[in-house]
């Protein structure tokens, strides 16, 4: 099989894009000033999906003025200090009905915002009152593929405006070329998907790009679509799609974004493979690498030289290799991403608290979060569910109420930063009716009539957020701390300390069936320090209001717990710092 040039670099070096952004001070809006480098270490971010938010007019559709009315729910009765909008740009796929699954990950114009959630300037304001609170906000960038509606991609098959190498391009459909492994069919013909998507209602707005598509005089090539036939790879060994790309987060983050979660990090460029099987490097390429280095030195850090520090978030999906996740942190002398998803979380928490096995997986991502040689300020970023398919909404997951509390608190009280996708905080489950891969059941409409029965119930979920969120933001040790496991007889148990600086905690889960009493909890390594704790949180109350510190035989201090209900957890911090 011929590849005709699909590795060959090309485009302009001198590109300027027609909506070009330049990171000047004069062309920053509308952004939250006084920041520091890393402020997003201390946030507890919102995860919304618009079309399931808020709706503002009636329309069924989940919209952005929705969101500006609910900034004080997730302020002041949640306690996050921070949102990921999922995407907010126009998109090929549309539908407002609730069965519609409108994801938005096929964008068509990087530059507006999708009329169904509002319009740019209803952007403009969601910003503005969002910063009014010290709420920051991150929009969802989608730079691997976009709409096969997209205009680039209708210039590029039919070879107008400049566009022909934009995207990924071979005469022939090639064989190897696989990232997501179970999808041998990557190679797609536009002619071909024009005429299936021509029927379908949701691209009843995209009827005249998808006739160009038909007719277009180069549409005999097939196209790389790593996600499938709607959404086509763009090509980053095009330094004019390199140089658009960067824009687009230009564009956004003078206009007051304080920071992108970048999707799909892993597929952006794909290299030759082993002995020159061609395509067979279509994940995580050092060319990739590089390109996320030069859009962290470019851009991202650019406004941190100007007084607005900016964050960067990957969704690196992978499951159980850290040093490849951590590898998209990039180096100390070149910086990649600022907080990873871990991927792995969710799955080792389910371990924790239903399998009663305090430190497999668990304790895997504990022990990771001392690790060295990583860039400043780098962090990990945790969640128990989100839009896609890593896990089911937790309410859906464990049955029992305090079972999904102690999944709750855990995810709140590591030195990581904590991702809430909207409606977990009050046990919203999946949507009844679909099942396997059907990401739709995650996004269904949220019950704002129950987040308001929560809020006046002292031991609802709601509540228990709110009351770790407070206590994260009064101790830095949770979260900024340096970590290190507390290992108890019990196998119920799972237990840690972290320190930083002058503050420290101690938080201690019972994952078990049955009560625990008289806890001892010596350190993996080291100490813990010399003094008493008392008790800033319990589940339960009967839960003995401090933990003592003993010396061991050889002399080494270890803490003890007088007890410990079944599944109830505790956090304890130095009685000096209460």
């Amino acid at each position: 099989m011929q590849t005709n040039g699909i590795f060959n670099w090309c485009g302009s070096k001198s590109y300027v894009s027609p909506r070009h952004s330049a990171i000047k001070i004069e062309n920053i809006h509308n952004s939250l000033s006084g920041l520091q480098p890393g402020w997003f270490r201390d946030c507890a971010f919102y995860h919304i999906w618009i079309k399931g938010f808020c709706d503002s007019n009636g329309d069924g559709v989940g919209d952005l003025p929705g969101i500006v009315s609910r900034l004080d729910y997730i302020k002041e009765r949640l306690g996050c200090d921070a949102i990921w909008l999922s995407p907010v740009f126009d998109c090929g796929g549309k539908g407002a009905a609730a069965d519609s699954n409108m994801h938005g990950y096929d964008t068509v114009d990087y530059y507006s915002v999708n009329p169904l959630f509002g319009t740019d300037e209803q952007l403009d304001t969601l910003l503005s009152e969002a910063h009014k609170r010290n709420i920051k906000v991150i929009f969802d960038f989608v730079p691997n593929h976009t709409a096969v509606t997209h205009p680039w991609f209708v210039d590029s098959a039919r070879g107008l405006n400049g566009k022909s190498d934009w995207y990924v391009w071979n005469n022939e459909p090639l064989d190897g070329w696989v990232p997501m492994g179970a999808n041998p069919h990557t190679w797609f013909s536009p002619e071909k998907t024009a005429d299936v998507l021509l029927n379908e209602p949701m691209y009843e707005t995209q009827r005249k790009s998808l006739s160009a598509l038909k007719s277009g005089v180069n549409c005999k090539r097939y196209y790389y679509g790593a996600f499938g036939p709607v959404m086509p790879d763009l090509n980053y060994r095009n330094a004019e799609v390199r140089e658009e790309m960067k824009n687009v987060v230009r564009y956004w983050l003078n206009r007051g974004f304080d920071g992108i979660r970048v999707d799909a990090v892993r597929y952006l460029v794909e290299e030759t493979g082993a002995d020159g099987a061609f395509g067979a490097d279509t994940i995580d390429t050092a060319e990739t690498h590089r390109f996320f280095a030069e859009l962290r030195r470019d851009v991202i850090d650019a406004y941190a030289q100007l007084g607005y520090p900016k964050c960067m978030v990957a969704e690196a999906n992978m499951h159980g290799d850290r040093t490849l996740l951590e590898s998209y942190f990039g180096t100390p002398e070149a910086p990649e991403f600022s907080m990873l998803f871990d991927f792995d979380f969710a799955a080792a928490v389910y371990q924790m608290v239903t399998g009663f096995d305090s430190f497999a997986p668990a304790a895997g991502f504990m022990k990771e979060t001392g690790r060295k040689r990583l860039p400043a300020l780098s962090v990990k970023a945790c969640f128990l569910s989100n839009h896609d398919n890593p896990a089911d909404r937790p309410a859906s997951v464990y049955a029992e109420p305090n079972r999904l509390k102690l999944a709750t608190a855990i995810s709140l009280l590591l030195p990581a930063v904590p991702f809430i996708y909207y409606g977990n905080e009050i046990a919203l489950e999946n949507a009844p009716g679909y099942t396997g891969m059907h990401d739709i059941r995650f996004r269904n409409a949220f019950d704002f009539a129950e987040a308001e029965r929560q809020c006046s119930v002292p031991d609802s979920l709601l509540a228990l957020h709110r009351s770790l969120l407070v206590l994260r933001r009064e101790h830095p040790a949770l979260r900024r701390g340096d970590l290190v496991p507390l290992y108890s007889p019990y196998r119920a148990i799972t237990a840690y300390y972290v320190t930083f600086e002058k503050d420290a905690a101690v938080c201690v889960f019972n994952n078990g069936t049955e009560p625990l009493e008289e806890i001892p909890l010596h350190p993996a390594n080291g100490t813990v320090p010399n003094f008493r704790f008392a008790c800033a949180y319990s589940s339960e109350p009967s839960v003995s209001r401090t933990l003592d510190v003993r010396q061991s035989e050889n002399a080494r201090p270890y803490a003890v717990l007088s007890g410990l209900p079944a599944a109830a957890f505790a956090v304890f911090v130095p009685i000096t710092n209460c």
